[in-house]
């Protein structure tokens, strides 16, 4: 009696039944783990409206690449028979006063705009980097040093730059790059000094200072991936700022000279003609709204894409 009143008070595993859990594996993963980096990629590529600009604005590169070629006409090449000629199947853009043919022309100057709009961007980003990322880091005299240095340049008007550069060196597109960047570079410095402010009292930071790094290898190898995603926004909102702003200089004649173009120099030159051959005004404007558009929008995806309070 007792054998089975404590053989009946045994809790086995056959007076137990699993309710709602049937057929089920807990330990499947529903999804991959991946990285930061696929995450943002993965969000980019949900944004439609980033996308569009992306691609309108590779066919606008691949059309400063192979524009010139496809045409068939030479960008310098002048046909006095065949001046001011409305766009046709022969000048897809029409020719300008001198004869050349617009759609070369327009394609030629958007090269050159765009470089210098690249190469501004990349030098901008170096030194505002490198300064940022010192003053942040080292902190007291040298960041108020750099700070001050910074308030100073970035108070002296860039055309003043523009103006003076020109006078002392000539005139030339490295000219025009060294005077639009050399007065650019303030608002990447404070911007990455801000976010290294933050950083350098994270755990890592200690950690690395601990195993006795040097700081050039903690600026380097810590700080400058960690703003990555903020420089990367910053680089998509200054190229065409830089592109403005080298077709402002060249439309009142401080920026590329003849017989180099680029699409403020067209603007220049077709700006008398407007009245009566508008088509010569429209396109580089045309391709300067397009390429600054796509630009900024393509900043505005990869900026939501790249923040990690957006991910999920």
């Amino acid at each position: 009696m007792t054998e089975n009143v404590k053989s009946s008070m045994e809790l086995t595993r056959d007076k137990f039944v699993i309710i709602g859990c049937k057929d089920l594996d807990a330990e499947k993963i529903n999804r991959p783990s991946i990285t930061y980096w696929q995450d943002v990629w993965r969000r980019f590529k949900s944004n439609k409206v980033a996308i569009g600009a992306a691609v309108l604005l590779l066919i606008i590169c691949l059309l400063c690449i192979f524009g010139p070629t496809i045409s068939g006409y030479e960008y310098d090449a002048m046909d006095t028979q065949s001046r001011n000629i409305s766009p046709n199947s022969e000048n897809w853009f029409g020719t300008d006063e001198m004869g050349r043919d617009m759609f070369a022309r327009v394609f030629m100057g958007g090269r050159v705009s765009i470089i210098i709009g690249i190469v501004c961007t990349a030098v901008m980003v170096t030194i505002g980097v490198l300064i940022g990322g010192i003053a942040g880091y080292f902190g007291g005299v040298v960041d108020d040093a750099l700070m001050r240095l910074v308030e100073i340049i970035g108070s002296i008007p860039r055309l003043i730059f523009v103006i003076l550069i020109q006078i002392i060196l000539g005139r030339g597109m490295f000219q025009l790059v060294f005077a639009l960047t050399i007065s650019a570079w303030g608002g990447t410095a404070r911007l990455v000094r801000g976010q290294i402010l933050q950083l350098k009292e994270m755990e890592f930071v200690l950690a690395e200072h601990s195993l006795g790094a040097s700081p050039f290898r903690i600026i380097w190898k810590h700080f400058i991936p960690n703003v990555l995603g903020i420089i990367i926004v910053r680089v998509t909102l200054a190229v065409p700022m830089f592109i403005f702003e080298e077709a402002f200089l060249s439309f009142v004649g401080l920026g590329i000279q003849p017989p180099e173009t680029s699409w403020g120099a067209l603007a220049s030159t077709a700006q008398g003609n407007l009245m009566f051959y508008p088509y010569q005004l429209f396109f580089p404007c045309l391709l300067i709204s397009l390429t600054m558009l796509s630009f900024n929008l393509m900043g505005d995806g990869l900026n939501d894409s790249l923040d990690p309070k957006l991910r999920q």
